[in-house]
């Protein structure tokens, strides 16, 4: 894609989707992490993110493409495959529902603490970087807000429709989980206006509401 619009005057902007997940692991005094922090990858899917980010400075600063690399933290919303963390607890609690509470919630690590923003707020970030973004930068999009796992889960619970068990299954904990990871959203907010608008508890409520729609 980047050899295909070098040199067309008609290109506005490159606009490379990354992942907070190039910072690896952080300390507490490290957050919240702002753009310029050095990436420091600690899976394969965050060594590509970082190897993206290169290729695209290179064309950036070679060819001239405008180009800006977006490192967005985690997001979820209505329609997120239950690979995720948050559509995962939404299908177990209707699964439990549905069985009229016979069957459990099994859940891994709930002590991680996630920024975690709305979809629908990141694709409008990305609109926005997109327009009026400054070529060569780097920005976040972010709640800038760590939650905790397990209370995000405690406010599903809440939502459901019956007292659910939940059980914790030593087989769903990651090999390599971050304990926690919390950016700073300033750049964005300052060169585009973006802030993220959706509060959390919609978020959910639309999650869980998307997956009592389904035949699961």
């Amino acid at each position: 894609m980047l050899d295909a619009v070098v040199g067309h005057s008609w290109l506005k902007m490159f606009l490379l989707a990354s992942s907070s997940d190039v910072y690896g692991f952080l300390r507490p005094r490290d957050l919240p992490v702002k753009p310029d922090r050095l990436p420091n990858p600690v899976s394969p899917y965050a060594r590509s993110k970082v190897a993206a980010e290169y290729l695209v400075r290179t064309y950036c600063e070679q060819y001239q493409v405008p180009a800006v690399i977006v490192r967005a933290f985690n997001h979820t919303g209505p329609r997120q495959s239950a690979d995720f963390v948050i559509p995962a607890f939404c299908k177990k609690i209707v699964r439990a529902e549905r069985s009229r509470g016979r069957k459990t919630v099994s859940v891994g690590n709930l002590e991680a603490r996630r920024d975690i923003s709305d979809v629908r707020d990141i694709v409008r970030g990305y609109r926005l970087l997109a327009e009026k973004g400054r070529p060569g930068r780097i920005y976040h999009l972010c709640s800038g807000r760590a939650r905790r796992i397990g209370d995000l889960l405690e406010r599903l619970l809440i939502e459901s429709r019956m007292p659910i068990k939940v059980v914790k299954d030593k087989r769903i904990f990651r090999p390599t989980d971050l304990p926690i990871l919390q950016g700073s959203n300033f750049s964005s907010r300052r060169d585009t206006g973006w802030r993220p608008e959706i509060p959390i508890e919609e978020t959910l409520a639309d999650c869980l509401s998307f997956w009592r729609e389904l035949r699961i």
